[in-house]
């Protein structure tokens, strides 16, 4: 007999490949309040916490409901084209977790590439504290200043550091 999977044993962490959405900056990141982490893909793929996790890159698909057997096992891995945009690759982690634990992920600092900083992040007085943590603590990564482009439909990065 098949146990039912529950949506709880399915931990998710989300990246993207499209840094420079304007989307993405105003709906997750709190219209440029927020932070982004950069790692390369292959640093991401080879993780191994001694559970089952893996990374998947997202496939979008114009109806879902259509396609339901086909990916009833491997949902974490599909979403409805309309969030193409966000060109969305997941961590995902299968475990039977209480609903108020989740996963901890240790990387090696090395391997924090870059740190992208909203630019209204960056003018809040609590930055200065942020930038000081970043910098005294992941000297290799690369800051860099994310702000909109709104004319363009992007988002401008700018070197910090």
């Amino acid at each position: 007999m098949q146990q039912k999977r529950n949506y709880k044993d399915i931990q998710i962490c989300c990246f993207t490949k499209n840094i420079e959405s304007l989307y993405l900056w105003g709906m997750y990141a709190k219209n440029f309040c927020g932070l982004g982490l950069g790692f390369d893909k292959s640093y991401l793929e080879q993780i191994d916490i001694n559970r089952n996790v893996k990374l998947l890159s997202v496939e979008y698909l114009p109806d879902l409901f259509t396609k339901k057997l086909a990916i009833k096992e491997d949902w974490p891995k599909y979403k409805t084209s309309e969030w193409e945009q966000e060109k969305e690759v997941r961590l995902v982690a299968n475990e039977n977790l209480n609903e108020d634990k989740g996963i901890k992920i240790n990387f090696e600092k090395r391997e924090l590439k870059t740190i992208i900083v909203g630019n209204k992040l960056k003018d809040d007085e609590k930055f200065s504290e942020l930038f000081e943590l970043i910098f005294n603590n992941y000297e290799n990564a690369k800051i860099l200043i994310a702000s909109p482009l709104y004319s363009a439909g992007k988002v401008k990065l700018e070197k910090l550091k």
